[in-house]
């Protein structure tokens, strides 16, 4: 039996968009696994930006690789860390980037990006745990090996 005109006009108004199809399938969202190597392992020499999908328990969902930096930056936007969460379906995220040279203090920039997904998560009403800079024990003066800005009260 042939389709109308109209019915098939409706059938693919609910079909989505090839662009955004593509964008979807570009989100690469992992699941942790006990055995699964640390994030950082796999580019130790470069600033990497991560988000960790929580469930509404702030069990973890996922992770997803954000940006790979420099050896000194890295290029991150709210844009970029929200949209994994959206789509994953996550209701609160941790962030997290490595530091190369060991020494996790957050930078200025650092410090404004905080901010920035801060101010994002109250509008997209997903809840922003925390932001954790992963160093090295033995640069950082603190002597933990990290930085976090729930612990400093920034989160």
């Amino acid at each position: 039996m042939p389709h109308s005109p109209l019915a098939k006009a409706y059938r693919n108004s609910l079909r989505m968009p090839p662009v955004f199809r593509s964008r979807v399938q570009q989100i690469k969202i992992r699941n942790l696994t006990p055995s699964d190597p640390p994030a950082y392992a796999e580019n130790p020499m470069q600033e990497a930006f991560y988000v960790v999908l929580l469930d509404r328990k702030n069990h973890p969902l996922g992770r997803h690789l954000v940006t790979l930096g420099t050896l000194t930056s890295s290029l991150v936007h709210s844009r970029e860390t929200f949209r994994a969460a959206i789509i994953g379906g996550a209701a609160s995220i941790v962030v997290s980037h490595n530091h190369p040279s060991g020494d996790p203090r957050p930078s200025s920039a650092d410090i404004s990006v905080t901010r920035s997904l801060r101010e994002a998560s109250q509008v997209l009403g997903i809840d922003l745990v925390d932001h954790v800079i992963v160093g090295d024990k033995t640069a950082d003066p603190a002597g933990k090996g990290y930085y976090s800005f729930r612990e400093a009260g920034m989160c």
